[in-house]
């Protein structure tokens, strides 16, 4: 009896189930470009940090250097779990810096690298340089300037922005896509394959990598733009105005497939 009452009413409900409505069909490549760029253009312009830290992809960044220092870590003996650690341990005490300073130091000071096993951790662990870690491993610690090493990429990136800014390239109005990259591109699914959190994670998320050429006030620039599966297109790199020469140099180093 209960089984019958639970089949009409779920007859009942599927008769009366209204179907889904689908979304909305994504605007051409082209389109979606120019609606990125111009929003990390307004962004820049106006100086609206918030705006411009969504109009840019940085997970993007994030995991693409991650995904590649990754690959190249997986050629070396504890390479990737190296790589590893010393992220988890970046995020974690960093966490615990800024909740307590006073117990667990001041934050972005030191940075701890986690050397893979190989002839450079004894020796230093020796010297009294490094901290063996008690984990069945040769791996070794070593405490790092953060000004001098990660803190740099913060540093690099202020400068960047600094010089769009001088440059005005906010100008920039995209002209043509010059590449599409696919997630199925080798490189990328090579790096998916060793980063599968990370940057497996970031590349779930992309429909397609452009590139694109743009023409500014002061030149001509780069773009590579991150097309989203949900429409919410964001900035991966952008050169701002160079010179023709320049840009040559900036379309080989860019262009990921040789199609």
């Amino acid at each position: 009896m209960t089984r019958n009452v639970l089949l009409l009413v779920l007859g009942l409900t599927a008769c009366h189930a209204r179907p889904r409505t689908p979304p909305p069909p994504l605007p051409p490549p082209q389109a979606r470009v120019e609606a990125a760029i111009a929003r990390w253009g307004t962004a820049l312009h106006a100086n609206d940090e918030a705006a411009l830290t969504k109009a840019v992809d940085h997970g993007g960044q994030f995991a693409l250097v991650y995904g590649a220092i990754k690959k190249a870590s997986s050629y070396v003996p504890d390479g990737e779990r190296a790589v590893e650690q010393t992220l988890t341990g970046l995020i974690g005490l960093t966490m615990l810096q800024l909740l307590a300073p006073g117990i667990f130091g001041p934050p972005f000071e030191t940075f701890y690298v986690v050397l893979p096993t190989g002839p450079l951790g004894p020796p230093l662990v020796a010297a009294g340089l490094a901290q063996q870690m008690n984990d069945g491993t040769n791996l070794a610690i070593v405490p790092l300037p953060w000004d001098k090493t990660i803190g740099r990429i913060d540093a690099a990136s202020k400068r960047h922005i600094a010089k769009l800014r001088e440059r005005e390239a906010w100008t920039c109005r995209p002209t043509k896509i010059e590449a599409t990259v696919l997630p199925s591109e080798r490189g990328l699914v090579s790096m998916a394959r060793v980063s599968k959190h990370i940057f497996a994670d970031w590349l779930a998320t992309v429909e397609a990598l452009w590139l694109v050429r743009a023409e500014c006030d002061g030149g001509s620039a780069l773009f590579v733009v991150t097309a989203l599966l949900d429409g919410n297109d964001q900035i991966l790199l952008a050169t701002g105005p160079r010179t023709p020469e320049e840009l040559g140099g900036h379309i080989h180093a860019l262009a990921l497939t040789g199609e």
